[in-house]
């Protein structure tokens, strides 16, 4: 191998054999490169694995790529030549070519504890003890694979698309990705140690997980926790207290550290807009320089009346307002947007049809997103920072704790939440629905599932005679139609 070229034409030829199905394809881009808004999957596996690499190149993460097929292909005799020939090209110090996105993606961030992180990282040593627990128990035939679905269905976990003919040492993996993105890992964990294989794998979890020292996070609002994390195998592992009871699994418990972390990231990362000097409504950060929000809430922007997004407006402990950091829509402010339906639609009970989402993608004049926190620029506090968005669809349960965070009324920020919030998909998948309160000004705020992931953007109150329910636009439905009408645009 004597260039970067021939190499990446061998990768390429050999990814595009590995990996064919485009599900499978997906799932290994989103884990190493995070976002994959620039990457078209629709043409043949030779084609999207061209625009894989090239974006892998524009990250410098060809050897995280390599990294991830030969975790998936140990034995595979042409990417271990692959692997000598990028060792030696990273000695010599190959170029990179060109970078095509619009800025550079945000790098992913690595939560407080591994089964928040979202994708799920595998090159985290809690996240891979546990894989490499699950492939020893379940991960060596068919009758394993069998088993361990009837635990993530259990659990609640859709399975269903999980490519067909996944080997079985890496069906695991795929099973807690799933688990993951549909928000169910921790009670698929709890499924598997309160069922009859929980003497043959009790012990495996327990150990890799108390020799990596794990953060537990969520993992103990489990049933099962206090009982396998002691190793007391004296007590059956579905047992509870007779005084004490979790009444709402779905809603679990909140670490007081965490909670206060997460909502001062969205003090940070959450605006007021105003439109003409007009409060009109809320958005938030999903890119250095990029602001999510509604349609309807920036459809009247323009040279006479022109947008804002006003941060930090919000009461601190001590009653007193801080300074605004007033940041300008920049002069070509909309890079993408769509529409909202008619107020028959958005209202009825299956939800509008796919097309309507709500949304406008705002440019703002200044990358506030890297910028300290606070009206001061010059200031050494830390970034504002941004939120990632969710890509695949998730699956909801009406016990599940939502939040919302904005400026209801054109107030300083608040927070309101809903557990059990009744959270419900529309018919039509275009919808969300939940029993969290909002009110005029919330419109294009963030909702958050209660692992303070950004799951839709909220929209609009349900109708006037049934007033049980607001909704939200899935953000997934809107990172598609980014896609296809701005395939080149990278949110960061």
């Amino acid at each position: 191998m004597t260039n970067k070229n021939a190499f990446v034409q061998q990768a390429r030829t050999l990814l595009a054999t590995l990996y064919r199905e485009r599900g499978r394809a997906e799932i290994v881009a989103t884990d190493v490169l995070g976002s994959t808004l620039s990457i078209n999957f629709n043409g043949a596996p030779i084609e999207f694995w061209d625009a894989i690499l090239r974006e892998a190149d524009a990250q410098t993460k060809l050897g995280d790529l390599l990294a991830y097929a030969r975790r998936d292909y140990s034995g595979n005799p042409h990417l271990q030549q692959l692997a000598r020939d990028w060792a030696q090209l990273s000695v010599a110090g190959a170029p990179a070519t060109p970078s095509r996105p619009i800025s550079q993606p945000q790098p992913a961030v690595v939560s407080l504890a591994w089964h928040e992180d979202l994708p799920l990282r595998f090159d985290r040593a809690e996240t891979r003890a546990i894989e490499e627990a699950l492939v020893a128990r379940y991960g060596q035939d068919m009758m394993g694979m069998l088993q361990v679905t009837q635990h993530a269905t259990t659990a609640g976990v859709p399975a269903g698309g999980i490519a067909p003919m996944t080997p079985p040492n890496l069906y695991p993996r795929e099973l807690m990705k799933a688990a993951r993105n549909a928000n169910k890992l921790v009670a698929f964990l709890d499924a598997i140690l309160q069922s009859a294989d929980a003497a043959a794998i009790a012990t495996k979890i327990r150990t890799a997980l108390l020799s990596v020292g794990a953060d537990y996070g969520a993992l103990s609002t489990m049933p099962t926790f206090a009982t396998w994390r002691s190793g007391d195998d004296s007590v059956p592992l579905s047992s509870s207290s007779a005084k004490e009871r979790v009444v709402n699994a779905s809603a679990g418990f909140f670490a007081t550290t965490t909670m206060r972390r997460h909502l001062a990231e969205a003090e940070a990362r959450v605006a007021r807009i105003t439109v003409g000097g007009r409060e009109n409504g809320t958005g938030f950060l999903v890119g250095r320089d990029l602001l999510l929000t509604n349609w309807h809430v920036v459809e009247s922007v323009s040279a006479s009346a022109p947008g804002v997004a006003q941060f930090d407006f919000v009461v601190p402990a001590a009653g007193e307002l801080r300074a605004l950091r007033e940041v300008a829509f920049a002069d070509a402010w909309l890079l993408a947007s769509s529409a909202y339906d008619s107020d028959a639609n958005e209202r009825s009970d299956d939800g509008p049809n796919e097309g309507k989402w709500d949304y406008a993608l705002v440019r703002l004049a200044e990358p506030v997103g890297e910028q300290p926190i606070g009206a001061d620029r010059s200031a050494t506090t830390d970034p504002r920072g941004w939120y990632s968005l969710v890509r695949s669809a998730l699956v909801f349960d009406a016990n599940d704790a939502i939040l919302v965070v904005g400026h209801p009324e054109g107030r300083a920020m608040e927070f309101s939440f809903a557990a059990p919030s009744g959270a419900r998909l529309t018919k039509h998948q275009t919808r969300l629905r939940y029993r969290t309160n909002t009110e005029a000004g919330s419109s294009g705020s963030p909702v958050f599932d209660k692992d303070w992931r950004v799951v839709a953007l909220h929209h609009a109150a349900g109708p006037s005679h049934d007033d049980t329910w607001n909704q939200g636009v899935p953000v997934w439905k809107i990172v598609e139609h980014l896609h296809s009408s701005a395939p080149n645009l990278v949110l960061a």
